[in-house]
């Protein structure tokens, strides 16, 4: 898709599309999406939190044998709470499009849309695990 060129979608495997405060196309959205997300919070700890659940996505779906060819990952906190990082919710959702051997994919188809999605994920959290340290100093 143009949208995915043109965004971090392409670059990175992911790309913020939504968020509370943020307007613009998905195009414009997608291209700032590291800026979104150094925009979440001032808590470094938040973003530890949210670091965690996105590896708990990653080994389940490398558990599980799954691929997901596109899903969305909901992120949210209580940004009011006296601890943010406790209120930190990771969900994996949109899964309309995942697939594995049971619907009758190869291993080796699995195993490439699983890597596309690993990869995608892997870069997410490589991100928050950058702004996280960023917030830290």
């Amino acid at each position: 898709m143009v949208a995915d060129v043109l965004s971090t979608s392409a670059s990175l495997g992911f790309g913020v599309v939504g968020r509370t405060g943020v307007s613009g196309t998905r195009i414009s959205r997608g291209r700032d999406s590291i800026q979104h997300l150094r925009e979440y919070s001032s808590d470094f700890e938040v973003y530890a939190a949210i670091r965690r659940g996105l590896e708990r996505i990653r080994e389940a779906v490398r558990e599980e044998w799954m691929a997901p060819l596109g899903a969305s990952v909901l992120i949210a906190f209580d940004e009011a709470s006296d601890n943010r990082a406790s209120s930190v919710n990771v969900k994996l959702i949109d899964l309309a499009h995942t697939f594995g051997i049971r619907e009758g994919l190869t291993q080796e188809q699995v195993t490439k849309y699983q890597d596309r999605f690993i990869l995608g994920i892997s870069n997410l959290i490589s991100t928050i695990a950058e702004i996280s340290s960023e917030k830290h100093l």
